[in-house]
This record gives structure tokens, sequence and C-alpha cells, in this order.
């Protein structure tokens, strides 16, 4: 099919015989007046100078086809889109660069500042420590007291058969057998007959030094323990065994080994 209008593209025109758009460079017939795709005139002299972008715009736009061009294009609802398949189409051309458009080297981001947490505060820790080490150091006092007064109590009750065995024991380092005969109770002093007996049952054992390190009592009985030395320097122990008669404390048992 052939068109009467020389803007109109022939579909039989080859591309050789085409004529470029100095606008567009959208490929049409020879002697066409006005550019088939951006109306623009072919005769660059009749023209002044586009400014930048302008081709791209002008590319962008498609005229709407006259009446006589709606045969064989598209309805007129649709803008015209010449059907010339074998024209070359036209370029878009690129803007320019423009200064601070341009794509910029990818410089490495900073490596963010981690900051290291603030120290906690120490004087909550402080107060809490002082504050255990006060009920630590008020129960070890009170413990100290508690032993304390129940030595002392031990001591108290105790005292008076350690000052009795005491004098039993230095009447046999001095040999005054009768003295530690009276220290006796009248059942060890059934048991014994008199001081001379008792001399001769104790005289080999005759104690230079001792000490009592063990004291026990219950009820009217008390129990004293320890380590003696006797004439030769030779170590041994003591074990003695008191007893309360009236207000006295006396003497009823003694084991010099």
């Amino acid at each position: 099919m052939s068109n009467s209008d020389p803007n109109q593209p022939s579909m039989e025109q080859p591309a050789s015989e085409q004529v470029l758009c100095p606008n567009c460079n959208g490929g049409n017939p020879p002697g066409a007046a006005n550019c088939t795709w951006c109306g623009k005139p072919m005769d660059v002299s009749d023209t002044t100078e586009a400014p930048p972008g302008a081709a791209t715009a002008a590319a962008i736009y498609t005229p709407a086809p006259s009446a006589t061009q709606q045969q064989g294009y598209q309805s007129e609802s649709q803008p015209y889109q010449p059907q010339a398949t074998g024209y070359t189409q036209p370029t878009q051309e690129t803007q320019p660069a423009q200064p601070g458009y341009t794509d910029a080297p990818q410089y490495p981001q900073p490596a963010p500042v981690v900051t290291a947490p603030p120290p906690a505060k120490s004087g909550s820790g402080r107060k809490i420590a002082l504050i255990v080490g006060g009920v630590l150091l008020g129960l070890l006092l009170l413990c100290g007291i508690l032993f304390g007064s129940l030595f002392a109590g031990v001591m108290g009750l105790t005292q008076p058969a350690v000052d009795a065995g005491e004098k039993f024991m230095a009447a046999l380092r001095d040999g005054n057998y009768d003295r530690a005969f009276e220290l006796s109770t009248p059942s060890l002093q059934q048991e014994v007959g008199d001081a001379q007996m008792l001399r001769d049952a104790l005289e080999s054992k005759q104690p230079t030094k001792w000490s009592f390190t063990s004291r026990n009592i219950q009820n009217d009985i008390a129990t004293l323990g320890g380590t003696t030395t006797y004439a030769n320097n030779e170590p041994g122990q003591v074990e003695m065994e008191l007893r309360k008669v009236g207000n006295d404390w006396m003497v009823s048992f003694i084991n010099l080994k």
C-alpha cells in the first residue's frame, strides 16, 4: 500500500534510501519535509538549535495522526504510532552528566565506634560489702561472747573442784600424806585405812608438776584429767574424781600412771 503523504513512511522503502532525521535520527523517506517520528523539519537550516534535552522530549512526544492517516493505523484514542517497520527507530539522546550528579566512587564507610559501657558504680557494692562484713563481725563477736560466757560458767562451776584437786596434788608433791589423807572422802579414807597406807600406795609416783587439761562436773561429782611429771622426770598422766561432801570438794579416786 502506498501513501500520498510525503511524511508518511512507505512499507517498501529500503533502508539504504532512508533519510535520517537530524533531530531524532529516525528513518524517513526521501523528500520528506517533516520527520515522521518527531515532527521536526528535515532541513536543519530552518531550525534553531534546540536546548539540551529537547531531542529526547521530542522523541518521546508522538503527534496524533490526522483524519486521512487513520486508515491502516491505530484508533483516534491511541497516540499515532508509525507502522513502517523498515525505517530506523529514532535514538534517544542521553542527557549529559551534570556536575555533582556523577556516580561518586564508593568510599568505605567508617566503622561504627563501639564504646564500652561505663563501669558500674562501686559505691553500692562497697556498702553491701561493709554491711555483710559488719553482720559477720557481729555474729563472730556474739559467738565469742557466748562461748566466753559458757566457758566462764563451766570454769566457775568446776573451779572449786579444781582447787581441791590442786591441793591434793601439792600434798603428794611435798610428801605430806597426812594432808592428802584429810582431803580424801570418807569412803576413800575407809578404803585406804590411814595416811601411811596412802603413802605406801602413792610414794612411787610422786609428782613434781601437773596440769589439768580437762574438767567436767555433773551434779556433785567432778572429774579432772591432765598430764604430770614425776620426780625422775618421767612423764605421766593423772585422773582424779572428786565428790562434794557438805560444802567441800574431796578426792574420792586418783590414778597416777
